[in-house]
């Protein structure tokens, strides 16, 4: 029964992100103004404080789920990483990814009560964060996409540090370096 759940799910992520895909290259010009935009305000923050940045760290937030705002957080780091004072943090939504959420949930819901004789709520609910997490897939293509134009941010030739690394994952835990400027 659990392999009807698992396969439903990964076979929901896999349309999505076809999806996902034919949209942003109907709309890549304003996400990318838009995702921009974004990480150059947290830039201006750091030239303000006449710092040099070494990381960007691009995390997915478990609490954002809770909150239905289904957010990333954007940090820079100085080369003190997570111990640096001053803080340069923001958060965006990436557009697409969770369009249609409410609906997939639905879907979802139907499925359990189809396969599964009984369920507690909170198995639901455990179901349905699953779902959710498995996001974090698309999340990272969205952002492997985009990070590749921060190169075209001006302000940020001022203040990164000899070589900037773009990372994506938790906060505080081990991260996958996505590029390398």
């Amino acid at each position: 029964m659990l392999e009807i759940l698992r396969l439903s799910i990964e076979d929901k992520i896999k349309i999505k992100a076809l999806e996902i895909k034919s949209k942003i290259e109907e709309e890549k010009e304003s996400i990318k103004i838009e995702f921009l935009e974004k990480i150059e305000l947290l830039l201006e923050k750091v030239i303000n404080d006449n710092k040099k940045i070494k990381y960007i760290l691009i995390s997915p937030l478990n609490s954002s789920i809770i909150t239905e705002s289904y957010e990333i957080q954007i940090a820079l780091y100085t080369n003190e990483f997570y111990f640096q004072k001053e803080e340069y943090i923001g958060y965006y939504k990436i557009p697409l990814i969770f369009d249609n959420i409410e609906e997939d949930m639905k879907e979802l819901e139907k499925i359990v009560e189809n396969n599964f004789a009984r369920l507690e709520k909170y198995e639901i609910k455990e179901i349905k964060y699953s779902y959710i997490k498995e996001h974090n897939v698309l999340i990272m293509l969205f952002i492997n996409y985009f990070i590749k134009y921060l190169e075209e941010v001006e302000i940020l030739k001022e203040v990164k540090e000899e070589e900037l690394d773009i990372l994506y994952g938790g906060y505080m835990e081990e991260n996958i370096s996505l590029l390398k400027i």
